[in-house]
């Protein structure tokens, strides 16, 4: 997370934070500890396959040869 986009939120380094997928009525949630770095402002980085969970699911959001997951969510951030 951006520590710009961690203070807004008054978090801090280490903080457990839960992300919730806020697209389509909410599609799932994951439990993640902060870690700040130099990402692009109102963006958070998952590991896989741990964000799963907040992606969209069904065909339509894979790709046609691979089937890896469109691995984008629109998700609220609250701090633990």
């Amino acid at each position: 997370m951006d520590p710009a986009d961690a203070s807004h939120h008054g978090l801090r380094e280490g903080d457990k934070v839960l992300l919730r997928s806020v697209e389509g009525g909410g599609r799932g949630e994951m439990v993640g500890t902060v870690r700040l770095a130099g990402l692009p402002r109102r963006n958070a980085q998952v590991h896989w396959p741990e964000g799963n969970g907040l992606l969209a699911g069904g065909g339509e959001h894979r790709d046609r040869a691979a089937g890896i997951p469109d691995f984008q969510a629109l998700v609220t951030v609250e701090a633990l």
